[in-house]
């Protein structure tokens, strides 16, 4: 073994040392904060994403829940309720037996292969005990990763067709700092890549000193034969519970932020692309005023056993009005009651949607989302896609294209939609 002497070493040790520093130094560059390795191609070059955001929700003016227009929507049960202050919104238990979950109204869209990512501010006003429940995070009654109070002890959750599997702070992978307090507020993270098996990340924000950082990694690949998410499209959320026992659960929270790594997939068959023909469809000109529903659509609650969590958009609406003497107002309206007619599946395998064609009136329940006048004898084809207007159908609601004119008229339609799974 070579001596070392007066801090010298040998020019072969010094080679190597100075190869090894390099190599420490290049290997502890491809990690993140949270430990996750930058990949490269076989080509050694680098593969670099932005965020695609889906969901983005504010809480600074108010909490417009369970309205055409907004982005969130509540469910209460018992004594449970919702309000806001000082630019939050906060969910309640009550004073005994209830709760209240406050969900977006769009879901972090999952495609193969890239990343999802979920973050939000939030904090519940005291730890609680038996029969206490909080949640925030992204999923559902189904699914959901998140953070958690479980009768007083705080930890991370994981759920999976309804069943939750809760980790205490104290059996977390990476820990979660002694001075971060879930009874202040904070920024908290969620990362997963799915695959039916990649790994899930729980994170906060830990100050400025220490930036980003992981508290607990689940990783169950070559542990178990089924998925650990059932469903890996979600919304993200917020609840307060509480199943026995006095005091009120309250968890508050000022935004979210979730979407997935890289741009949508181009071309990407996750669209589907469904139509509906109506070649002659009649319409009463008694009196301007007097709406006859042509097609609605109606997105399901649940598609094949599990939440539904698919967008429905109007895509392509081609109208012909050739036998048209006066103009065709052509309206779009949410909700509404229909008059006659029957729901037909669209594709029991494939779609989400059933659609009524065959109604005989309809009543609006407020102003039109879209619409257009068409002069008589006029042809019209538009992409509804492109532009600046959208008109999606979220799971639970229903959407109905109406016509309206003086005089009679049969028009020939043609409708596509997209369902984006």
């Amino acid at each position: 073994m070579p001596i070392i002497e007066c801090g010298f070493m040998p020019p072969d040790l010094l080679t190597s040392s100075i190869v090894d520093q390099r190599r420490i130094k290049v290997e502890s560059s491809q990690f993140d904060p949270s430990g996750n390795r930058s990949r490269v191609t076989t080509t050694q070059e680098s593969l670099v994403a932005q965020r695609t955001d889906f969901i983005n929700v504010q809480f600074q003016y108010n909490v417009a829940v369970n309205l055409d227009s907004s982005d969130i929507v509540g469910v209460a049960t018992g004594l449970g309720s919702v309000s806001h202050a000082n630019s939050m919104a906060a969910v309640s238990s009550g004073n005994g037996a209830g709760s209240y979950t406050l969900s977006s109204r769009d879901s972090i869209r999952y495609f193969t292969g890239h990343e999802f990512a979920g973050e939000m501010t939030a904090f519940v006003d005291v730890a609680g005990s038996n029969g206490y429940s909080a949640e925030w995070g992204i999923g559902d009654s189904q699914d959901a990763i998140g953070f958690a109070y479980r009768d007083g002890v705080f930890g991370c959750l994981m759920r999976r067709n309804g069943v939750d599997t809760f980790i205490p702070r104290d059996q977390m992978s990476h820990g979660l700092p002694d001075d971060i307090d879930p009874q202040y507020l904070n920024l908290w993270t969620f990362r997963g890549g799915w695959y039916g098996i990649l790994p899930l990340q729980w994170g906060v924000y830990a100050g400025k000193d220490r930036g980003y950082i992981t508290c607990h990694i689940e990783d169950l690949s070559n542990r178990q034969k089924t998925p650990h998410l059932s469903n890996a499209t979600l919304p993200m959320y917020i609840k307060a519970a509480r199943t026995s026992g006095t005091g009120n659960v309250v968890v508050r929270s000022a935004s979210w932020r979730g979407g997935i790594c890289g741009p949508l997939p181009a071309r990407s068959k996750a669209d589907r692309s469904f139509n509906i023909k109506l070649p002659n469809r009649a319409i009463s000109g008694s009196a301007s005023t007097v709406l006859t529903p042509l097609i609605t659509l109606r997105n399901n609650a649940t598609f094949q056993g599990k939440i539904n969590h698919v967008r429905v958009r109007y895509g392509t609406l081609t109208i012909n009005c050739s036998s048209a003497t006066k103009d065709v107002v052509i309206d779009v309206f949410k909700g509404g009651t229909l008059t006659g007619g029957t729901f037909v599946p669209k594709n029991t395998q494939t779609s989400v949607v059933d659609y009524n064609i065959t109604a005989t009136a309809y009543t609006p329940p407020a102003d039109s989302i879209g619409g257009l006048v068409m002069s008589g004898g006029q042809f019209a084809r538009i992409n509804l896609l492109d532009g600046d207007v959208t008109l999606p159908v979220y799971p639970g609601e229903s959407i109905t294209l109406t016509a309206q004119s003086d005089n009679n008229a049969v028009l020939g339609i043609f409708f596509r939609w997209l369902e984006e799974f």
